[in-house]
């Protein structure tokens, strides 16, 4: 962490605010929530840190091999702004930090650092129905930033709310420099009964037993992707030039168990831990290179909260 001191000093404020957050919403789980019906406030900021630990793992690529972790430290604010009945104005920033273990002779970046903002319009049909639209700049490294290091990045969704216990989505990801430019985005958020609720999506899948209003118990599966841009003496490093500022892409999947703790009816925090499994990076404009890790335990740390 320390090689990101700007990051550890905005969490501060921010978790000190939140922890100082009282409004009166429904209760979130952390993406699932105990009742999905829309708060009264007409004007919600949600903030969501999380950290992420992954224990180091053999890394092999070709005659090299070593050992390599990551830490994760993300941070997103999200808002919709009301217009009128009918109109509002989404906002969505996402800042991700990721430190990884360089192996000497494996185009492992020492970090990845990347902030998306967007903003667009959503309308509301009628009760049940919606939908939103949403663009803005991708940033794919902080350091020596130049036009090539903006991307494109979207996202179009419809909602269907069946009740307050029950709705669906569909829509897209746009990325246009994404391993896959184009992602679907499909789920549902189900509360079954009072101690049962299922927050199912593409990339998420949990399940949730509400043991009492405060603490709930849960698994996951979940899949952390991040598409970034290489430093510029990467390739020099490894003798190999062309990965000087190459554009890849991270993924790693997570399987888990975990709890969380609603404090007050704004602000919750989960603890989850687990096996990373299938993380990779891939270097797709450099012939589909790609670089694999092996299994390995991993933490986290989630704290949400609104204001």
């Amino acid at each position: 962490m320390v090689n990101s001191p700007f990051r550890c000093l905005l969490a501060v404020p921010v978790l000190a605010s939140g922890l100082l957050c009282q409004s009166a919403l429904a209760q979130e789980i952390s993406g699932a929530t105990t009742a999905l019906s829309e708060p009264a406030t007409p004007l919600i900021v949600s903030v969501t840190p999380d950290y992420t630990f992954v224990d180091r793992s053999n890394v092999a690529d070709g005659a090299a091999s070593g050992k390599s972790g990551a830490q994760t430290a993300d941070l997103e604010i999200e808002t919709q702004i009301p217009m009128n009945d009918r109109w509002s104005i989404p906002i969505d920033f996402q800042s991700a930090n990721m430190f990884l273990g360089s192996v000497p002779g494996i185009a492992i970046p020492e970090d990845i650092d990347t902030i998306h903002l967007t903003a667009g319009l959503a309308y509301q049909f009628n009760p049940a129905w919606s939908v939103a639209l949403t663009a803005g700049p991708a940033l794919y490294q902080f350091d020596d930033v130049s036009l090539s290091d903006i991307g494109i990045a979207g996202e179009l969704r419809v909602t269907y709310v069946v009740n307050p216990d029950l709705q669906f989505f569909l829509g897209a990801d746009y990325e246009k420099d994404g391993k896959y430019p184009v992602l679907p985005v499909a789920g549902m958020k189900w509360k079954m009964n009072d101690h049962v609720l299922f927050d199912l999506r593409i990339t998420r899948l949990e399940a949730d037993y509400l043991a009492n209003d405060d603490l709930s118990f849960f698994v996951d599966g979940n899949t952390d992707y991040q598409i970034f841009r290489a430093g510029s003496q990467l390739g020099n490093q490894l003798g190999l030039p062309s990965f000087n500022n190459a554009v890849g892409t991270y993924e790693d999947f997570h399987g888990g168990l975990g709890l969380r703790y609603q404090f007050n009816p704004g602000l919750s925090l989960s603890a989850e831990a687990g096996c990373s499994f299938g993380r990779n990076i891939e270097y797709d404009r450099i012939d589909h290179h790609s670089i694999y890790f092996d299994s390995s335990p991993y933490a986290q740390l989630i704290a949400k909260w609104y204001f």
